[in-house]
């Protein structure tokens, strides 16, 4: 087998290494129209992303909050039901009492006949 010089074997190398990179999109010159315009387009669709990723966030932390405020005022209407019903029975205690009073003045007036 024949020994080959350290020059050439670096010569080599370095073809062999830049056909890689060509290979692999990793050149220095500036990419082409149809290039160009694909990676404008992904850059534009990456924007996009992040931009819906942001409003998705905005909106499940609005999610968060209207279920707060949606359990408050679920709590809420509890409590004044439970209110509604108390003054509902004192309401009618009331009325039972007014009645009695009546029965009352009304024998009372009988009486002083």
């Amino acid at each position: 087998m024949r020994r080959h010089s350290p020059p050439l074997l670096l010569c080599l190398l370095a073809v062999l290494g830049t056909g890689c990179d060509t290979l692999n999109g990793m050149t220095d010159k500036p990419p082409s129209g149809d290039e160009a315009i694909l990676r404008k387009q992904l850059v534009d669709a990456r924007s996009v992303a992040d931009r819906a990723r942001a409003s998705a966030r905005k909106a499940e932390a609005r999610a968060a909050d209207l279920g707060k405020d949606k359990a408050d005022l679920e709590t809420t209407v509890a409590e004044l039901r439970a209110q509604n019903e108390r003054l509902t029975q004192e309401n009618l205690d009331l009325k039972r009492r007014l009645q009695a009073l009546g029965r009352i003045e009304s024998t009372l007036s009988d009486q002083g006949k």
